[in-house]
C-alpha cells in the first residue's frame, strides 16, 4: 500500500480511524525530521570536521595504547635482562675476588669493551 493510499484510505482494507491516521502522520513527520537532520549533518562542514577529528582521535588513542603495550613489554624484557646481567656480574665479581681465572678474563674483557666504548663516545663528542 502506498503512502497516498494510506492517507486517503482508498485501499481495499477497512478505512483508517482518525487515531491511525494521526499515528501515521506522526511517524511520517518523525521520518522526515530524521531525514532532514541527516541531510543537514551531511552538508555541514563543521559536523564533518568534528566527526573526522573524533575518528582521528580514536585512531591516535588506539595507536598510543598499542605503543604503550609494546613499551611495557620491552621494559619487562629489559628488566629481565638487567636482572640476569646483575646476577652474572655478581658471580664474576665474586670469582675475581676468589681469584678464578675465567672470572678474571671476563672482567678484563668487560673493562676493554668499556674502554673502547668510552673512546668512541669521546671521539664522537670531540668531532662536534
Amino acid at each position: 500500500m502506498s503512502d497516498s493510499e494510506q492517507m486517503s484510505g482508498s485501499s481495499q482494507d477497512a478505512p483508517a480511524t482518525p487515531e491511525q491516521l494521526e499515528e501515521r502522520l506522526r511517524a511520517q513527520r518523525q521520518a522526515l525530521a530524521d531525514s532532514v537532520d541527516e541531510l543537514a549533518w551531511r552538508v555541514d562542514p563543521r559536523a564533518q570536521a568534528r566527526a573526522a577529528g573524533e575518528e582521528l582521535r580514536d585512531q591516535a588513542q588506539a595507536g598510543l595504547s598499542a605503543l604503550r603495550g609494546q613499551a611495557e613489554e620491552g621494559l619487562a624484557d629489559l628488566r629481565g635482562r638487567a636482572d640476569w646481567l646483575r646476577a652474572r656480574m655478581g658471580r664474576t665479581v665474586r670469582g675475581v675476588q676468589d681469584g678464578d681465572p675465567q672470572s678474571l678474563k671476563e672482567a678484563a674483557a668487560a673493562i676493554a669493551v668499556g674502554a673502547v666504548a668510552t673512546g668512541l663516545v669521546v671521539a664522537g663528542l670531540l668531532r662536534r
